[in-house]
């Protein structure tokens, strides 16, 4: 040092070197705080984001499985006991059958029953008018196939099998004889579309409590791999369903199943997908699962590096029912999509700090306050949003890294609380808001009053979807989501559930008159004609109709759970006689 100044020609210089360390030493830290920090909170909110999304994944699933189940209690409710010869009684079944299949002709359009005597009935819904009938009455013949148009419609005779179709050698028929409850066949590929298909079985008893045959319903699981394939959770992330022997039931890769040399449909094992990310994720996977020993089966998240060295966030999650499914819904993300940002941001800081000599110290000061404040802000901001609250305010106004972070993050706040397609509140704000709801209630009862949960179904929606295509689809939901904004009250909540379903949240309910007098504005708005079909229906005046389903806090349940689900059985209960009135 005592040589440095002998040399030097000036004290100014001997500063200088010390004053430049000093603003690089500033710098460097200032950007490992950024970065530090900033991964942290982006973490947090992919770490939430991989929960929401397997959530999403799981509640596809589930909904898929209520409607199945929905099906086989209306095909063949589980009360109900079965005659022994059904010769007599294949008007009963095909009515019921035919009622069965209404519910959910996308995903359940086809219901069967065979039985001891080797006797079969099945009815597949081909559309919204006709589909076909096969009846076999004896273990000797063979089955005769039947079209028809209307429920109660005349049956023409087809073809016959030339082979012996016996139903009490089929999966379905022996996983359900031996079952005290609804049971699942292994999901395997349908010959008719080369679409995955699983099966939900029923045994049935006789008068005399004694097994009389299986009724079963086939679940297309089309509508579930499209609902998959659309889901992105980043540009490099994947998300995926598999089966526990590594089976793929669908993907965002679009990978689930593959001809093989004959030309024959296969089904897909995640160790031979073409994606390498895909096959690394489940290799991991297996890892976590076999070394969980937590027999709750809530959802995980842990990190892996994939083979070419990129560090890898997932998420994953089973899917159960009573029925015996298990499968696994995962969501995989790459790091590297969510901390370029960050990246950029502590580099950036960092270079204006070493620039800034003259303005070091108080550059260095405002920087830290600017930077720390506002990450920690994010950070608590993403903390809340992993709790659940999807309400929490940013109120960062910048146009850096950190102003782009706090924009992806009210982008995805804005996702997650608003339906893109029609711009109510989404599925996931409104169980919130149910949910706080109830906590006002719970809080202070002597204070809040009871609110009403209006489950609103669509009642030509799919008849407009198939007759005007897609595009009409879409405009039809957005004129009912006009509709229902411009009928409520201010304060009250209008969300599109899922599909052509939507619910309404009516706060501050006194009594039931006033749900019936909203119920009936609803009906009216949904009844007048469309007029986003005016110059496609050639003056129809096409009107989509609604069937609404209604629960009261607290009368009806205790949670979003449970009012959600009994107005939507009671929505079908109104749908059901609807449709009986109609064909009278």
């Amino acid at each position: 040092m005592n040589r440095f100044l002998r040399s030097s020609p000036s004290l100014r210089r001997v500063l200088i070197i010390p004053y430049v360390s000093l603003v690089l030493v500033l710098a460097v830290g200032i950007g490992l705080l950024s970065y530090r920090a900033g991964s942290r909170a982006v973490e947090n909110v992919t770490e939430r984001l991989l929960l929401e999304t397997v959530g999403r994944i799981d509640q596809a699933v589930e909904r898929h499985v209520d409607e199945s189940q929905a099906v086989l209690q209306v095909a063949f409710p589980s009360d109900m006991r079965a005659v022994r010869n059904i010769s007599g009684h294949l008007e009963e079944l095909r009515t019921r059958f035919w009622i069965a299949t209404s519910l959910y002709p996308d995903s359940n359009n086809n219901v069967y029953y065979g039985n001891q005597a080797g006797q079969m009935l099945a009815l597949f819904r081909s559309s919204s008018l006709g589909g076909e009938v096969r009846i076999k009455l004896s273990a000797a013949e063979e089955r005769r196939h039947y079209n028809f148009q209307g429920m109660s419609g005349q049956l023409q005779h087809t073809i016959t099998e030339n082979i012996n179709y016996d139903p009490r050698l089929r999966p379905w028929y022996t996983a359900a004889q031996n079952a005290n409850a609804d049971t699942w066949t292994p999901v395997y590929v349908d010959y008719r579309s080369h679409g995955l298909v699983v099966t939900r079985a029923r045994r049935v008893l006789a008068d005399d409590g004694t097994f009389a045959g299986v009724a079963a319903t086939d679940i297309s699981l089309a509508a579930l791999n499209d609902y998959v394939n659309g889901l992105k959770p980043s540009p490099n992330g994947l998300a995926f369903i598999v089966e526990p022997d590594g089976s793929l039931i669908a993907s965002s890769e679009k990978e689930y199943v593959r001809t093989i040399g004959s030309g024959q449909i296969q089904r897909l094992a995640a160790t031979n997908a073409q994606s390498a990310m895909l096959r690394a994720t489940y290799a991991e996977l297996q890892k976590h699962i076999a070394a969980d020993k937590n027999t709750a089966y809530t959802a995980k998240t842990f990190l892996f590096d994939s083979p070419d060295g990129a560090a890898v966030h997932v998420a994953y999650d089973w899917i159960r029912d009573d029925a015996g499914l298990k499968w696994l819904a995962v969501v995989a993300i790459p790091r590297s999509d969510f901390m370029g940002d960050i990246i950029n941001n502590a580099a950036l800081t960092g270079f204006a700090g070493a620039v800034a000599l003259t303005l070091a110290l108080l550059l260095g000061l405002f920087i830290v306050n600017w930077v720390v404040r506002d990450i920690g802000h994010l950070s608590e901001i993403t903390g809340k949003i992993g709790k659940g609250d999807l309400d929490a305010h940013i109120k960062i106004d910048r146009i850096d890294e950190i102003g782009k972070l706090a924009t992806s993050i009210e982008v995805m706040q804005s996702k997650l609380s608003t339906d893109k397609l029609t711009g109510l509140t989404s599925r996931a704000a409104l169980i919130r808001s149910v949910e706080l709801g109830i906590d006002r209630f719970r809080l202070a009862p002597e204070h809040a009053s009871g609110f009403a949960v209006l489950f609103i179904d669509l009642n030509k929606f799919k008849f407009i979807n198939d007759k005007y295509g897609h595009q009409y689809g879409d405009l039809t939901l957005q004129e009912v989501a006009a509709r229902l904004r411009k009928t409520i009250r201010q304060d009250d909540i209008a969300a599109r559930y899922g599909g052509d379903e939507f619910i309404v949240l009516l706060w501050k309910i006194e009594n039931l008159e006033v749900v019936e007098n909203v119920i009936a504005k609803l009906k009216a708005a949904l009844s007048e004609p469309l007029a986003c079909l005016k110059q496609v229906d050639g003056g129809n005046n096409t009107a989509v109709g609604a069937s609404i389903g209604t629960a009261l806090y607290p009368q009806d349940g205790n949670d979003a759970e449970s009012l959600i689900k009994n107005s939507d059985q009671r929505m079908y209960q109104e749908k059901t006689v609807s449709r009986g009135l109609n064909n009278k």
